[in-house]
């Protein structure tokens, strides 16, 4: 998962290898998720999985990130909160998140399931 996440930002900014390395290095640390760093795709559960694709979405400088029916992806979520105290924790002032669910899944969405 780490080449997953790193790729990104060496490509799209043209940054060096150890550069990228301290930045997602730093990344998982923050989400306490350097356990997956050399972990395969089904390896991973839902939600890491999901959390992965959001950290590799949040790699772009002005990302606007699009989660489309959360709780299709990750079942196991009671509400919403846990995907919003993911996206504080990417700290990026400059990233607009969109969360769209399903109308008849509206409770898991406002629930306070802290």
């Amino acid at each position: 998962m780490f080449q997953n996440i790193a790729l990104v930002r060496q490509y799209h900014e043209r940054l060096d290898f150890e550069t990228v390395q301290r930045i997602t290095t730093e990344l998982l640390t923050r989400f306490d998720l350097c356990h997956l760093a050399t972990k395969r795709s089904y390896q991973l559960s839902d939600w890491e999985t999901f959390l992965v694709k959001i950290l590799r979405a949040s790699q772009r400088r002005e990302a606007v990130l699009v989660i489309d029916r959360p709780f299709v992806q990750v079942g196991e979520l009671a509400g919403i909160t846990p995907i919003r105290k993911a996206l504080d924790l990417l700290d990026l002032p400059s990233l607009t998140a969109i969360i769209m669910g399903y109308e008849w899944n509206r409770a898991r969405y406002e629930a306070d399931d802290a």
